[in-house]
């Protein structure tokens, strides 16, 4: 009978570790995941960049108006 004890606990221990293990659909899910939240932060930082963007322009021609109006 110890046989059979054992060979119950083994499977026992088989089944938790096999519980536990990491499947290719929850990679799947967890790098969806982060790219998800990454698109938010991309989108958010596009947005800062464009109102940089904008407002160099506006500095920049602001700037190119006085140097002609002190010119010519």
């Amino acid at each position: 009978m110890p046989v059979l004890a054992a060979t119950q606990g083994g499977c026992t221990v088989i089944a938790e570790a096999q519980d536990e293990l990491v499947t290719k659909h929850d990679l799947i899910e967890a790098k969806n995941d982060i790219k998800a939240d990454m698109n938010v932060r991309f989108d958010r930082i596009d947005g800062e960049l464009n109102l940089n963007r904008w407002m160099l322009g506006v500095l920049l021609a602001g700037v190119i108006s006085l140097v002609l109006t002190a010119f010519f």
